[in-house]
């Protein structure tokens, strides 16, 4: 699989609904296998990022994972344990599919279009001004979904869509460069004097960026990815709930 990982990478639309006649059995041992390499890539990157952090708290006196800290603890802080599971696994899941792999299988320019206005909303929501809460924003995301998805099925040999062209390679770059980039929030207020080290603390975004994008296109798949995604969240949140137990 790391292998055909790589092989996506060069020329993602290559391997466009390659697996969509695949039983469920092999979609399941794929996605165990994705799980598990995300895995331990994860915990490879995590070592390296705690060298870095030794050395820019010796040498320079601040941390940068220490934001990542505080800022799950004002989010825990505004948020039930339930709502901020919810949001973590779930909901965050859910909305980054919608936003960064549902265009890799939108078979329509128009639906594209809708999405790409999303992404910027979430990017840059002074550029739009809606004054809607977070309900109404994931209501009105699950509405997009739904429409998406009913269309894609219903009108599968003649809606729109680039299959073989270099721009839809290009697009599925471009969001999964997008996807790690925005993770960056994660890590505010950001020391920008020190923004070259930044690109290895959302590594593994960038990671599961490329392999919920592969089983997207690969399988022409919302919910692989979506499943995949929500598996990777959770762990994390198990562990820290068992080390808060124990």
């Amino acid at each position: 699989m790391i292998q055909g990982i790589f092989e996506f990478f060069k020329k993602p639309y290559s391997f466009y609904s390659i697996g969509e006649n695949q039983r469920l059995k092999e979609r399941i041992f794929s996605l165990k296998n994705a799980y598990f390499i995300c895995l331990c890539s994860t915990f490879i990157i995590v070592l390296i990022i705690a060298g870095i952090e030794m050395f820019l708290r010796s040498k320079f006196g601040f941390s940068i994972s220490k934001n990542l800290t505080n800022g799950r603890k004002e989010f825990l802080v505004s948020n039930s344990p339930f709502i901020g599971f919810l949001k973590i696994c779930i909901i965050g899941p859910l909305n980054e599919e919608i936003m960064f792999r549902l265009p890799l299988i939108t078979k329509n320019k128009f639906l594209r279009y809708i999405i790409f206005a999303i992404i910027l909303e979430y990017i840059f929501p002074q550029f739009f001004q809606l004054h809607i809460s977070f309900l109404q924003y994931n209501i009105a995301l699950f509405v997009i979904l739904v429409i998406i998805l009913v269309l894609n099925g219903r009108f599968k040999r003649h809606i729109y869509f680039f299959q073989s062209d270099k721009r839809s390679n290009y697009l599925c770059w471009i969001l999964i460069i997008v996807f790690s980039l925005i993770h960056l929030g994660n890590f505010t207020p950001i020391y920008w004097s020190y923004l070259y080290v930044y690109p290895i603390y959302i590594l593994p975004q960038f990671m599961y960026g490329i392999v919920f994008s592969f089983f997207a296109i690969k399988y022409n798949s919302f919910f692989l990815p979506f499943f995949l995604h929500v598996a990777i969240n959770v762990t994390p949140e198990i562990f820290k709930w068992l080390s808060d137990l124990f």
